[in-house]
């Protein structure tokens, strides 16, 4: 901070004071200059005044309190998120940061994020949720520092609970074969579903929100543009990629017909009670999905994995990753591969052998001309 004088191009004298306010994120110096001061007293005064205004709101952001960094972050998730994402980060800031509560945000330090990280494993939560947690915490403090509430994100460098790569199972086409005979058979209500799940790939979520509307039988396809979570609609699905066309096969569309002649003409969810509600996911799975599997002593399938083995039949026979792709509603082609990619059948056993015979071909060829050549000038 200075305070100088400087000559105006009229002629006159005026002093001005420069304060620094340190650097940007490029290194960059950061300045604050006032000029058009008669004497060097008023200068002097104004940069005074203008330090203890600049110290007095350094103090302010210093002293927030946790619980209203998180009330600010979540005004501004409201903005952005919908759905599953905003009643999770709800549900976690409601329930599983209290040990943060009675802190300023800036005096959080790594033991007490430790000891949270304890308390959560103590009562059994899963890993991923904690992981879940931690992303949120860093986002709200990356939220206040990048709007100069805060000057430093506690939460920046705190590591991430370590995941076992989950294995993915998946029905083989015998399974199949058999659950869907069995299905039709002894859990009516649940075969059409659960037909739907296995060619299609459709979220749970997806598959409670889908509308008879939403099903073009003449050209085969089906539209994903909503579903059903947390008990009730929603319009917003996981990602972008989500809302989607999917093609359907002739067997499921044949399946689907049949169950809309059975079907109350009024209800407009394809999958719903007897009143024409959304069925609910863990009715879903206790009443008819777990025992179906259990009458095969098949354990350890989620509902899930129905998704996982459409995905993996696909590939399995050849199908481009990038169809799979769009059919599943992956945000990124890569996510297709870096699941699923294990099933994509080896095909490149050989292919040396393929280059190694192009090379012989062409040798020959080459040679048989020199030979020709050769013949007719001897």
């Amino acid at each position: 901070m200075s305070v100088r004088k400087r000559r105006l191009k009229s002629g006159k004298d005026s002093w001005e004071y420069s304060i620094e306010l340190g650097r940007d994120m490029s290194g960059k110096r950061l300045q604050e200059k006032r000029s058009g001061f008669a004497t060097m007293k008023e200068a002097k005064a104004a940069e005074r005044l203008r330090l203890n205004e600049i110290e007095s709101g350094r103090k302010a952001v210093k002293n927030i309190a946790f619980t209203y960094a998180c009330e600010l972050y979540m005004q501004n998730a409201r903005l952005h998120y919908a759905g599953n994402t905003l009643d999770k980060y709800e549900h976690y800031v409601k329930d599983y940061f209290d040990i943060f509560k009675n802190q300023n945000f800036h005096e959080i330090r790594i033991d007490l994020i430790n000891l949270w990280k304890t308390r959560m494993l103590e009562q059994e939560k899963s890993s991923s949720v904690i992981n879940d947690c931690i992303k949120l915490l860093k986002a709200i403090g990356s939220y206040l520092c990048s709007n100069e509430y805060a000057e430093r994100n506690p939460f920046e460098n705190v590591q991430k609970i370590s995941i076992p790569a989950k294995e993915i199972k998946v029905f083989n086409l015998r399974q199949i074969t058999r659950m869907l005979r069995r299905a039709k058979k002894n859990y009516q209500r649940l075969y059409p579903l659960l037909y739907t799940a296995l060619f299609t790939g459709m979220r749970q979520g997806e598959l409670l929100g889908l509308k008879w509307c939403d099903i073009d039988f003449d050209n085969r396809k089906l539209y994903v543009r909503r579903q059903f979570t947390n008990g009730k609609i929603s319009e917003h699905l996981k990602t972008s990629s989500s809302k989607r066309i999917i093609d359907l096969e002739a067997g499921l569309i044949n399946c689907l017909m049949e169950h809309k002649k059975t079907a109350c003409k009024q209800h407009e969810f394809v999958f719903c009670t007897s009143n024409g509600t959304p069925l609910l996911k863990e009715n879903i799975r206790r009443r008819w999905y777990y025992p179906l599997l259990e009458s095969f002593k098949w354990r350890g399938y989620r509902f899930h994995d129905l998704r996982h083995t459409y995905a993996s039949m696909m590939l399995s026979h050849g199908i481009s990753y990038l169809y799979v792709s769009k059919q599943m509603g992956h945000s990124k082609p890569t996510t297709t591969l870096d699941v699923y990619g294990h099933f994509i059948p080896d095909i490149n056993d050989h292919s040396v052998d393929l280059i190694g015979d192009k090379f012989r071909r062409e040798a020959l060829a080459f040679e048989q001309k020199l030979n020709k050549r050769s013949s007719k000038i001897a």
